[in-house]
């Protein structure tokens, strides 16, 4: 009954507990400063509030990530597919109306990220629907887990090395150079969190599945 009840409400709660870990990282952002210690007298290896940020943010998405996947799982409630459809839907038309309002208050970089991201999550809402249409097998949690990694590892190294140093940091000029102190935390986070997930998985497998696996003394 309990492990029923664990993997009801799962992925919903790992999810919310990402998107708070988020939210934290960006009040962190407009509330939090100190110094940074710079590493080898570059500002390549200056770790400050950015950097910590950037390893609180990730953590809150590989958790929202890989719940996100696992909604679509062959054994996952329905509502728990519709809702991200229905707030990438919402989020899209808000930031579309109120877009004047959206880049005074958050920036001209962070709403057009926002929205960006709000387009990938609809486009992978479809794409998911496809996947659990002709493969849904593949989006058991642990192998949910390793796209989640390779999502995020993939989004960390693109950004950090390829976009911001080369085009454009958030519609301003290219930096110019690689920030590694950013790519280490990125992916510190990345790990870490993926070491969680793994423990709730195991735990969920072992601990919870025990009765189903033992027969009655």
């Amino acid at each position: 009954m309990f492990k029923k009840q664990f993997d009801t409400y799962r992925n919903p709660v790992v999810l919310t507990i990402g998107a708070v870990i988020i939210c934290y990282a960006q009040w962190f952002t407009l509330n939090v400063t100190f110094s940074s210690v710079v590493f080898f007298d570059s500002n390549a290896w200056a770790y400050g509030p950015r950097e910590f940020v950037h390893f609180i943010g990730f953590i809150g998405f590989v958790m929202s990530v890989w719940a996100f996947l696992m909604s679509f799982g062959e054994d996952s409630p329905a509502y728990q597919r519709v809702l991200p459809v229905a707030v990438s839907v919402s989020g899209i038309l808000a930031l579309w109306v109120g877009n004047e309002q959206a880049v005074e208050y958050f920036g001209y970089g962070e709403t057009k990220a926002a929205l960006y991201l709000l387009f990938i999550l609809l486009g992978l809402c479809v794409l998911l629907f496809i996947v659990r249409g002709y493969s849904p097998g593949i989006l058991k949690a642990k192998r949910a887990l390793v796209i989640t990694v390779t999502i995020n590892c993939g989004l960390s190294l693109f950004w950090e090395l390829i976009a911001q140093p080369l085009f454009d940091v958030y519609g301003r000029d290219p930096r110019g150079y690689v920030q590694f102190a950013q790519v280490s935390f990125d992916i510190a986070g990345i790990l870490i969190c993926a070491f969680i997930v793994l423990a709730v998985i195991r735990f969920d497998n072992n601990f919870l599945s025990l009765p189903y696996k033992c027969s009655p003394i």
